[in-house]
Order: structure tokens, then C-alpha cells, then sequence
């Protein structure tokens, strides 16, 4: 059996994903990928209308030395054109995949995903606005812009396919399984469970 296709359907109906391109009724728009990308592993059109995908690397490039990578990318409708907004990339082990269960994404540079019931979250410093993207290399990833900081935690009802959802503001982030409900506070730095008292995020799980 072949790998997955990765398709996407916006709930409008009118752009979809699909085959590494975005398509709307009459045309269609190809992604840009590096010499290093090999497939892509998820893509989810969000609450907002952003596009949000995952990628995988080949293995053995030399480029890699021997490691692989894994991507998330935003991408948004600005005039027409899908215009990437956020971009991460990760190192990660050849027989490691790279496929996220959920992904979501606020303007003021909030970017969380998740993957084998861990999830991760990352804040710019400052918003990072339309990136340009290199013909020839994967544009820099946010991180190297410098981040507010960053964690990481494990959810609590792995059987569940989890749900990312941010407020309007980019503050709350949620993360639902089944009847389980994890939230965090991302001004604050607070967490708490299923509408539990909050609590500070321990230091030792917050990467600056």
C-alpha cells in the first residue's frame, strides 16, 4: 500500500488540498518544496481559513548528515495568493515520522501542534507578518527569529483524537480529547484541567 494522500476540504468548499497544491474551482496553486522534502503528512484548513500542513524530509540527504526533518507550515489567503505566515522545522531520527494529529495558529505569533499525544507550543517575540520564501531553501523557521519561549506537555486521553483551538485574542489555547479538556494560559503561562483551578507552568518545562 502506498502512503496516505493528504487532502484538505475548506468549509466553504471552494479551496481544497490536495496532490501538494491548492486548488479553488478553476485553477490550481503548487507549493514550493526544498530538494530535501519527501511527502506531506497532514494538512487541516483551520476555524480562520488558514491552511495549516506538515511535512517529512527524505532520509540520507547529505545536506542532513544523517538526520531527517520534519515541518509545519500556515499559510493564508492575502490577495489572492496563498502566502506562507509561519514556518517550523524539526530535527528528527531517519525511522521517525512526522505526522502531527492536530495544528493550529494565532497572528501574534502563537504556533501548536500535535504529535503522538504530545503537545507543543511555541510564541514569537513579536508577530512575524508575510514570510518570503526562498527559490532554492526552506525559508528560516520562526524560532530563528527568537521565540518568547517554548513547551511541551503530554495529554492526558492519548485514545482521543485531540482538537487545538485558540481565542480570539491568541491567549487560551485548548486541547480537547473525547470529554477531556486541557487549557493553557499563554500570557500567564498557566495551565489547568478539565476547568480545574490554574496552575504555573513549572520553569523546567518552559524553554526561553
Amino acid at each position: 500500500m502506498g502512503p496516505k494522500e493528504i487532502v484538505a476540504i475548506a468549509e466553504n468548499g471552494v479551496w481544497r488540498f490536495e496532490a501538494g497544491a491548492i486548488w479553488d474551482e478553476v485553477s490550481s496553486t503548487e507549493l514550493f518544496t526544498d530538494e530535501l522534502h519527501e511527502r506531506w503528512t497532514f494538512a487541516d484548513f483551520l476555524p480562520g481559513g488558514e491552511l495549516a500542513l506538515a511535512h517529512e524530509s527524505r532520509f540520507g540527504e547529505p545536506e542532513s548528515m544523517g538526520m531527517a526533518y520534519g515541518g509545519v507550515q500556515i499559510r493564508t489567503l492575502t490577495d489572492g495568493a496563498w502566502s506562507l505566515v509561519a514556518f517550523e522545522y524539526f530535527e528528527r531520527e531517519v525511522f521517525e515520522d512526522f505526522v502531527p494529529q492536530a495544528v493550529c495558529w494565532h497572528p501574534r505569533g502563537v504556533l501548536a501542534w500535535v504529535i503522538e499525544d504530545l503537545l507543543y507550543v511555541q510564541m514569537r517575540g513579536e508577530p512575524r507578518g508575510i514570510i518570503s520564501e526562498p527559490i532554492h531553501q526552506p525559508p528560516e523557521p520562526d524560532s530563528a527569529g527568537g521565540l518568547a519561549y517554548f513547551f511541551e506537555t503530554f495529554l492526558l486521553h492519548g485514545e482521543e483524537k485531540p482538537r487545538l483551538s485558540l481565542n480570539t485574542t491568541g491567549r487560551y489555547l485548548d486541547c480537547v480529547q473525547g470529554s477531556s479538556r486541557q487549557s493553557y494560559d499563554l500570557e500567564e503561562l498557566r495551565e489547568r484541567v478539565a476547568g480545574g483551578d490554574w496552575r504555573a507552568i513549572p520553569d523546567w518545562r518552559i524553554s526561553r
